[in-house]
């Protein structure tokens, strides 16, 4: 007999899952400018059996769902969301945002593709160089549709763009934790 917990944590782990297959079967076949979007359908594409995987279980188990009521119900499917949430966002940010963005991740799996005789410096830099980089890195951004292009121009394309936003926390909290540490310093040598 399943009980709420196990089913949220069955649900938010199986989502997760169906979540990590759909993402090493779809990022085989889809170009670089398209990642950051395919990201983000592919979150919600387990955030849609998330909610059917609970609402599933929930209702299958007429016991649980008596106990609890719809309300009940409703509160599984937002703790295992929230759940399945965490997992996703610590996977690319812990797993797949250092696998795609390191330079020496990169550089180690160019090597690796020429195993087992190596490769020279030459050979690497015909592969793998900053202007590669460069057009890699403007291609995502374009295809997510942060920065857009007119003629030769490149530009911020939506507002609020979530990489100035992520800029402005960033230097909110520095202030915050500078001017803390300015304080204390002030205190101890005063």
């Amino acid at each position: 007999m399943l009980t709420i917990d196990s089913i949220i944590l069955t649900t938010a782990v199986g989502t997760f899952i169906i979540y990590l297959l759909a993402h090493l079967l779809v990022f085989r076949f889809i170009a670089v400018k398209g990642v950051l979007p395919w990201l983000m359908r592919v979150f919600f594409l387990g955030t849609f059996f998330n909610v059917i995987l609970n609402i599933y279980l929930s209702l299958s188990k007429t016991k649980i769902m008596m106990e609890s009521g719809i309300l009940g119900v409703g509160f599984c499917v937002f703790l295992s969301f929230i759940i399945y949430g965490i997992m996703s966002f610590f996977y690319v940010l812990n797993i797949y945002g250092p696998y795609e963005s390191s330079l020496s991740v990169r550089l180690i799996r160019e090597i690796y593709q020429t195993l087992p005789q190596g490769s020279t410096i030459y050979e690497i830099l015909k592969r793998y160089n900053a202007d590669m980089i460069l057009r890699t890195r403007l291609e995502r951004l374009i295809g997510s549709g942060e920065i857009i292009v007119e003629g030769p121009i490149y530009r911020i394309g939506k507002y609020p763009c979530i990489f100035l936003t992520l800029h402005y926390i960033g230097r909110i909290l520095n202030r915050i934790v500078l001017k803390t540490r300015a304080e204390h310093i002030k205190k101890k040598y005063k």
